[in-house]
């Protein structure tokens, strides 16, 4: 298996996290409030989980502690894994509605992370 390097850590959350949610209208009924609620959340775990990626640059790099960061936050539902045919790439289960926790999912295991690797 490759070693899990910083810059590639980086990566894989940067694109995890500027991905497009897929938030559907249609899934509000006629509720254009509560899409408009939703979608503001969203928005903000874009902000929220960005800052927590760009701590993550400024501490020490450890491989191991990250995959305990994944095991460890988010109810271990975010996962760094390696495949030969794949390379890296971050394998998510959702809970409820992909949309407003995939950001709020990786912020979580970039904060655990971040705060481990400063104590």
């Amino acid at each position: 298996m490759k070693t899990l390097d910083r810059q590639t850590a980086y990566t894989l959350f940067k694109d995890w996290i500027n991905q497009r949610p897929g938030l559907d209208w249609r899934d509000y009924g006629n509720s254009y409030n509560a899409y408009r609620q939703d979608a503001n959340n969203i928005s903000k775990q874009r902000k929220d989980a960005l800052h927590e990626l760009n701590l993550f640059l400024f501490v020490e790099f450890d491989p191991e502690i990250l995959f305990k960061a994944c095991k460890w936050a988010y109810s271990g539902r975010l996962q760094v894994k390696y495949t030969e045919g794949k390379g890296w790439y971050i394998d998510y289960c959702t809970g409820q509605y992909w949309p407003t926790e995939y950001r709020q999912a990786a912020a979580a295991v970039l904060d655990r992370y971040n705060r481990f690797m400063l104590e």
